[in-house]
C-alpha cells in the first residue's frame, strides 16, 4: 500500500500554502446518507418535458463518458456520431498551455477543428478552473485565448464562459464550462444564465454524503522498526511542524504521544513508509485542530475526518464530513474513524455513478490505480447536467427537430 501512495506537489500555484484547517462553515453544511440519483436530480431541477429531437452529437471522452450518460440518460434517442479519447495530460505545468507543441493547445486545437468541420448548432468545451489563470510571463489566460479563437470562427457563434460545481455530490469540484451557441432561440449568454440558476438550486440541496464503506485489506505483516526508518520519520515530522509552525504561531498543535499517533493505531497507515506516516501523524494533529473549532461553532457537531495523504500536510486537504472539494488522479482519502484508506469506486460514488452503476460495469477487471485515475481526470455527472438540461429542454420542444450539437 505504501507504493500506492504517492505524494506529489499542490496542483498549480494558486493553491494556498499551508492549507491546514478544514473550513468550519462547510464542514457543518446539511448532507443527507441519501444515495445520489440523476434522475431524481433532473426532477428537481425542474426535469425535461416530454418532447423528441433528432439530436446528435460528438465528443472527447472524459474518462467515464459523463457527457454521454447524461445525454442518453436525458434524451434516450440521441445519436452519438464520433468521438475520441482524449491523451492523458501530463505537462500542464511543465509547458505552457498556450505553447502549440502543449498538450492543452493541441487538444483544444482538435476541437476547433471539429468544430469548424461539421459546424454544429451548440457546441460545449470543459476545462479545469486554472485556465482561467495567466501563467507567469503571459499577457492573457488560457481561457482568453481559448474564447479568442471560438469567437472568431465562422458561424456568428456566441460563445460564453462559466464556472459549473459539481453541487450536490460529495465533491465540490469547480470546472470551467465554454458554451457555444449559433442559435437565436437559445444563446450562449441564455443558456449560461439558465445554467447558473440551476447552479445555485443545487447549492440549497443537501450534499450527498459519501457513504465510506470500505473492506479491510488483508492484514499485512507489521514493518520491523530499523534505527534508520526511525531517524526517516522523525526528520519527515520535525520538518512538517517547523514548516507549520508559523501557522499556529501562539497557538501550537498538539503533538501526541507516539502510542496515540495515527500511525501507531490505524490499519492501513501502519504499513506505510515511515515519511508517509509522519505526513499522516501531522494531518490528524491539524484535523483533531479543525474539529475542535467546528464543535466550538456547533456543539451537536459530530465531525467525520477524511484527508487526502497523498498530499503534503502543509497543502494537504481535510474535511469534516463526509465530503470533498477536488479529486485528482492521486488523491487518497484515508478514513481516520475507520483506519483504512477509501477504495477507488468512493470516488466513483462522489462524482454521481451509483451502485448499480458501479455493479454493472466489470469493475472487477480495473485495477483500484486505473479507478482512481479515470476519476481524478472525470467530470461529475451533476455538473454535466446543470450545464446541459437547459440546451436539452431547448432542442425537445415543440417544432425543434434535427439539431446537432
Amino acid at each position: 500500500m505504501g507504493k500506492d501512495v504517492v505524494k506529489k506537489k499542490p496542483a498549480a500555484k494558486t493553491v494556498k500554502s499551508l492549507q491546514t484547517k478544514a473550513s468550519v462553515s462547510s464542514a457543518t453544511a446539511p448532507t443527507t446518507d441519501k444515495p445520489f440519483d440523476i434522475d431524481t436530480f433532473i426532477k428537481h431541477l425542474g426535469g425535461l418535458g416530454p418532447g423528441e429531437a433528432d439530436f446528435s452529437w460528438g465528443s472527447g471522452f472524459d474518462g467515464i463518458n459523463a457527457v454521454g450518460h447524461v445525454i442518453q440518460t436525458l434524451l434516450p434517442s440521441a445519436q452519438h456520431i464520433f468521438g475520441r479519447r482524449l491523451d492523458e495530460f501530463r505537462q500542464r505545468f511543465a509547458k505552457s498551455p498556450l505553447d502549440p507543441k502543449a498538450v492543452s493547445e493541441s487538444t483544444f486545437q482538435a476541437a476547433v477543428r471539429a468544430l469548424k468541420k461539421h459546424k454544429p448548432v451548440f457546441f460545449l468545451l470543459e476545462n479545469v478552473v486554472g485556465c482561467r489563470k495567466k501563467a507567469k510571463g503571459e499577457t492573457s489566460s488560457p481561457l482568453d485565448h481559448y474564447l479568442r479563437v471560438l469567437k472568431g470562427m465562422d458561424g456568428g457563434y456566441d460563445v460564453q464562459a462559466i464556472n459549473i460545481t459539481g453541487r450536490p455530490l460529495a465533491e465540490k469540484r469547480e470546472r470551467v464550462f465554454i458554451l457555444g451557441s449559433r442559435c437565436p432561440d437559445l444563446t450562449a449568454s441564455d443558456w449560461a444564465r439558465k445554467s447558473q440558476l440551476l447552479e445555485e438550486v443545487s447549492k440549497e440541496m443537501p450534499i450527498h454524503a459519501l457513504s465510506c464503506k470500505v473492506t479491510p485489506v488483508e492484514a499485512l505483516r507489521d514493518e520491523v522498526t530499523s534505527w534508520k526508518a526511525d531517524a526517516a520519520y522523525h526528520n519527515e515530522f520535525a520538518a512538517l511542524m517547523s514548516k507549520l509552525s508559523e501557522k499556529f504561531k501562539g497557538d501550537p498543535l498538539i503533538v501526541k504521544d507516539m502510542k496515540d499517533r495515527a500511525s501507531s493505531k490505524l490499519r492501513a497507515v501502519r504499513h506505510l513508509t515511515p515519511i508517509q506516516k509522519a505526513n499522516v501523524d501531522v494531518i490528524e494533529m491539524m484535523a483533531t485542530r479543525s474539529a475542535e473549532e467546528a464543535r466550538k461553532a456547533d456543539s451537536s457537531f459530530v465531525p467525520y475526518i477524511l484527508a487526502d495523504i497523498s498530499q503534503k500536510a502543509s497543502f494537504g486537504g481535510i474535511t469534516l464530513n463526509k465530503t470533498w472539494t477536488t479529486l485528482t488522479t492521486s488523491t487518497r482519502l484515508l478514513d481516520f474513524q475507520q483506519g483504512e484508506i477509501l477504495p477507488a469506486t468512493s470516488h466513483l460514488e462522489m462524482l454521481g455513478w451509483n451502485k448499480s452503476w458501479r455493479q454493472s460495469s466489470n469493475l472487477q477487471y480495473w485495477s483500484q490505480s486505473e479507478i482512481y485515475d479515470l476519476t481524478g481526470n472525470s467530470m461529475s455527472l451533476a455538473a454535466v447536467t446543470k450545464v446541459l438540461l437547459p440546451l436539452m429542454k431547448h432542442v425537445t420542444a415543440e417544432g425543434r427537430r434535427s439539431l446537432q450539437a
